[in-house]
């Protein structure tokens, strides 16, 4: 099986590729930097998969720019709905041409309610559930992973003093994604 993780070199994709090269070690897993795939740009995402043959795609790359809509940034707005939203869906688009048998997207709870100041991160997770919802209506072999409040270095940026007892890790992420496989 090969296996391509967007946000690749993000906690959350670094204990994916972890935990799938543990349980499944003759599998080849992808986890490329935004450098070698930017999944809002399509040539980028045309270029990446022309060379690669995927079997199941992990859309995990993703952004937050928290501002309340009042005195929000239109392009940083738009940033997070193209990384977010956008990016899973071509590189979902480019993976199925190519013959991808699964895909795996992951979401947030912010995409299940709005939350102050987070307005275009919520607007693009909850397009990503929906969009994962459609795939299904399809005929695809598609799932969505919601996943709750995760301690990552995006998240320590965002909360620098937060309590992190309460927190998943992202290993725990990684193991509801074994599961899915």
């Amino acid at each position: 099986m090969k296996i391509l993780i967007t946000g690749g070199q993000g906690d959350i994709a670094l204990a994916i590729k972890k935990a799938i090269e543990a349980k499944y070690p003759d599998w080849l897993v992808y986890n490329p930097s935004k450098s070698e795939l930017d999944v809002a740009n399509e040539d980028s995402v045309e270029r990446y998969f022309s060379s690669k043959e995927i079997d199941i795609l992990i859309n995990n790359a993703g952004v937050i720019y928290p501002d309340v809509v009042k005195s929000s940034d239109i392009g940083s707005w738009l940033k997070t709905i193209n990384v977010n939203l956008i990016g899973t869906y071509l590189t979902t688009r480019f993976a199925l041409e190519k013959g991808c048998q699964k895909i795996i997207s992951i979401a947030s709870t912010s995409g299940l309610k709005g939350r102050a100041g987070w307005s275009s991160y919520c607007a693009s997770k909850a397009g990503v559930i929906s969009f994962t919802e459609s795939l299904v209506e399809e005929g695809i072999d598609a799932h969505c992973l919601v996943a709750r409040r995760t301690d990552t270095k995006m998240r320590n940026q965002l909360f620098p003093n937060e309590d992190k007892s309460s927190l998943d890790t992202p290993e725990s992420v990684a193991n509801q994604i074994i599961e899915l496989l």
